[in-house]
This record gives structure tokens, C-alpha cells and sequence, in this order.
């Protein structure tokens, strides 16, 4: 599992869709660690959260459709670490029954399907595990 402790390595100057030295890389990061608490998993939906992390994995899914040539150049364009730890902020968030249930009612199952048979192993295992954690009906014990 990625932690924010990791650099980004989307690159600084546009590589992946990125630039800015990584800084949404950062803040998804930053994000991801947030919901792994009790407290920031109640914020981030307190916050509207799971529309707002649904809605860019939307955009990044869109951005990765987009023709050859435009794809760092289309709106929501993210590298792989931006979205994978977008899709851990997911799975974190699903712990929390009332997320789940945010999640689920923004769509976040079809949003992250999307990204199931990404070409990059962590997006892929990122989303796996967090549809893993949508489906559950309850937390197991």
C-alpha cells in the first residue's frame, strides 16, 4: 500500500498529466492519510468528500480516454500515483459505514472500475481493493 511518505515520482514538469513538482500527487497523498483515521474518514464525508473524490476520478477517466497526444493536455489529467492514491482515499473511507453509503449514492463503484485493469500494478491493486471495501455491507469482524 502507497503512503504519503512516498515521493511521487509522476514527475514535475508534465510527465503523467502532472506539474507543479507533483502536487496533486501530494495532496491526494496527503489525503489518502487523512481517511485512515476514525476522525478523517468522518471529516472527509462531513466534507462532502465522496462526491468530490468520485467526481476527479470522473475527470481522470475521461483525461486517460482522451485521444493520443491529449491526454496531459485533457482537464483531470492525473499521473499514477495521483490516482492510486485517490482510489486508497476510497478504500479508506469505505471503513466507515456512512462513507460507504456516500460512496455508493456518488457511484463510487462504477468510477472505480475504470481503473480495474489499469496498466500501472498499483492503480490496478488500488482499485481492486477498493471496490473490495464498497462491496462489503458491514465492516467484517
Amino acid at each position: 500500500m502507497l503512503t504519503a511518505a512516498e515521493p511521487p515520482t509522476d514527475g514535475g514538469s508534465g510527465s503523467g498529466g502532472e506539474s507543479g513538482g507533483g502536487l496533486m500527487a501530494a495532496a491526494a497523498g496527503a489525503l489518502m492519510s487523512v481517511t485512515k483515521a476514525r476522525e478523517g474518514k468522518a471529516a472527509f464525508l462531513e466534507a462532502g468528500g465522496p462526491a468530490a473524490v468520485v467526481a476527479l476520478l470522473r475527470s481522470a477517466a475521461a483525461a486517460r480516454a482522451a485521444p493520443a497526444g491529449l491526454q496531459g493536455l485533457a482537464a483531470g489529467a492525473a499521473g499514477p500515483h495521483t490516482l492510486a492514491f485517490l482510489l486508497h482515499t476510497v478504500a479508506n473511507a469505505a471503513e466507515l459505514p456512512a462513507a460507504r453509503a456516500a460512496l455508493a449514492e456518488a457511484g463510487a463503484a462504477a468510477a472505480v472500475r475504470g481503473f480495474e485493469g489499469a496498466a500501472e500494478a498499483g492503480v490496478a491493486a488500488a482499485a481492486r481493493d477498493a471496490l473490495r471495501l464498497l462491496g462489503f455491507c458491514h465492516w467484517p469482524q
